[in-house]
């Protein structure tokens, strides 16, 4: 059962609601806010204050109104194998939105923030949550890598996902030392992609090099 109301979850809520909040009571309503970023770092889309400040609540409680569906009506035994990772994929994605108000709301402000490179020490640090957290689920079709060879075999699926975690973990570190050191720009959009793409292409081989050499049927 995913658990919505979790100290964690309800703390990144509070977070985003204060800074909600600040935005409608400080900055004019006249303002226009930055919607979206570019890879060079630069705002290329902004929408009036009120609009820019409901876009991520918008988004959460989409997030939430998916994650619900899949609670309540995805099939139990699938759910209780996916428990941990939807929890921890809740949370990550409910606290990155919340990130993302937070600097929208300190842009109105007026306040310097490098918007681009603090989304990616975001998308590292839900890496590292999500790696962390791998290895701890069972074949299912809702989360984790859901590919035949490894859903044919709970074998299968532990080993490919304790390999994928650590790889997830090691990207995500990566990833947050790349922020240190690479302008905001191409190399950085192609250090988060490869950061994403490397540990699930490398599970994909490794979970099906295991079933091969275990002889497991993976046929339809």
């Amino acid at each position: 059962m995913i658990r919505f109301l979790s100290p964690l979850n309800l703390f990144f809520i509070a977070i985003g609601v204060v800074a909600t909040i600040v935005g409608f009571a400080v900055i004019p309503a006249s303002m226009a806010l930055p919607a979206h970023w570019g890879i060079d770092g630069q705002p290329d889309a902004t929408l009036p204050r009120n609009w820019a400040l409901l876009q991520m609540v918008a988004v959460i409680a989409v997030v939430w109104g998916i994650f619900w569906a899949i609670d309540r009506f995805g099939n139990a035994e699938r759910r209780a194998a996916s428990t941990h990772v939807m929890n921890v994929a809740l949370s990550a994605i409910t606290g990155l939105m919340v990130l993302i108000q937070v600097l929208v709301v300190m842009v109105g402000l007026g306040i310097a923030v490098d918007v681009v490179r603090a989304v990616v020490v975001g998308i590292a640090l839900m890496q590292v949550a999500l790696g962390n957290v791998f290895p701890k689920s069972q074949p299912n079709n809702i989360a984790g890598l859901r590919i035949r060879s490894a859903l044919a075999s709970p074998a299968n699926w532990q080993a490919t996902h304790r390999l994928v975690g650590k790889l997830t973990i090691a990207s995500g570190l990566a990833l947050l030392i790349a922020t240190l050191f690479l302008p905001v720009g191409i190399w950085l959009f192609v250090a988060v992609f490869a950061a994403w793409i490397a540990p699930l292409s490398v599970g994909l081989v490794f979970s099906l090099l295991y079933a091969r050499s275990h002889r497991l049927d993976v046929s339809p």
